[in-house]
């Protein structure tokens, strides 16, 4: 083994490093028994300090689930209309599936696996794709916090959509709706004739 870095260092049987951010010194287990283990981790958090993606360790211990219930505050100090659907989506897909990961462990690759997992349940595209962006939301949300609660944003993978809506309705709720609209556009046609009339 070559010389070891200073700022790699042992606690016990676990080796520690030691790095710079923001003018304050960082300690942080490698949680490995192995110099090696720890030195990869030394140089990960040097390089993600460098290049600004470092957001301290909070993000490391954060999990979905902390980012979710943000979502919902937001809904709820924001008095958003969605907040039903917003706290369905979370009660009954998303918290199950994602509640217990920690936010620097989600990727695509999850994100990928849980369309996939609905798709499979018989919920439509656009249903998924709802939730994928309340998901989103959380992510987002956590990113504008000071500091940062998750790191930079990856590519949250969704479903092309069909743009055109369709809508269904039962024959006798169609002949109420037409006549309503009937009436309507008599009304409006006897105000022009009365209008005309008038003006002659």
């Amino acid at each position: 083994m070559g010389r070891k870095a200073k700022n790699i260092y042992l606690r016990g049987s676990i080796w520690w490093v030691q790095y710079s951010h923001r003018g304050r010194q960082v300690r942080e287990s490698s949680h490995s028994t192995v110099y090696a283990e720890a030195d990869r981790l030394l140089k990960k958090r040097q390089g993600e300090v460098v290049t600004g993606k470092f957001a301290g360790l909070e993000p490391d211990r954060v999990t979905m689930f902390e980012l979710f219930k943000e979502v919902e505050q937001d809904c709820r100090d924001n008095l958003r209309s969605s907040l039903p659907q917003v706290l369905s989506r979370l009660k009954n897909h998303l918290i199950p599936s994602f509640g217990r990961i920690r936010a620097s462990a989600l990727s695509s690759v999850h994100v990928a696996r849980y369309r996939a997992k609905r798709l499979v349940e018989g919920a439509a595209r656009a249903t998924i794709n709802r939730e994928i962006e309340t998901l989103q939301r959380a992510w987002k949300l956590a990113q504008r916090c000071d500091p940062r609660r998750v790191n930079p944003t990856f590519n949250f993978p969704m479903y092309e959509e069909n743009d055109v809506r369709t809508a269904f309705i039962e024959d006798d709720d169609y002949r109420v709706l037409h006549a309503a609209l009937q009436g309507v556009s008599e009304a409006a046609s006897s105000n022009r004739i009365s209008r005309a009339a008038a003006e002659s």
